[in-house]
């Protein structure tokens, strides 16, 4: 398991992550003698996928293949596009509907790996959330 890039972002506006930290931990912090938050903005998804291939698509890939599984699983379509750009082999760069869950065969520089593009568990939308639920029903005929 590893994440595309390895320190933790904020959401920010109504309602996110980062409103919570302003509006509830901040004034907790002030209170207590704590240092309020200085988690950084989450980049914009492309930038997010810019700066996870060239700032650690080595390590990406070095984590991968020491790992030696025979599975990625990547959630959600920043994921998605950092594996495509890292492998090589046509792995989509986004989710698809009619392809969701299927598995797809990439070159990693000294082996292949199988990839299983899924929703990331915290994005999923109703129509994600079918497409999924009906991915778990195939598995189980």
């Amino acid at each position: 398991m590893t994440d595309a890039l390895p320190f933790f972002h904020v959401h920010r506006g109504p309602g996110t992550q980062g409103a919570a930290m302003v509006d509830r931990y901040d004034p907790f912090a002030a209170e207590h003698g704590l240092p309020r938050h200085q988690l950084p903005d989450r980049p914009a998804p492309h930038r997010l996928i810019e700066r996870a291939v060239t700032e650690e698509g080595q390590r990406l890939m070095d984590e991968i293949g020491r790992s030696e599984a025979p599975l990625l699983i990547t959630l959600g379509n920043e994921a998605l596009a950092v594996a495509a750009a890292l492998t090589t082999g046509g792995l989509p760069d986004q989710l698809s509907r009619p392809s969701y869950g299927r598995r797809f065969s990439v070159a990693l520089p000294d082996r292949s790996i199988d990839v299983l593009p899924l929703v990331h568990p915290g994005q999923r939308s109703s129509s994600w959330t079918q497409a999924h639920a009906r991915w778990i029903d195939s598995l189980a005929t």
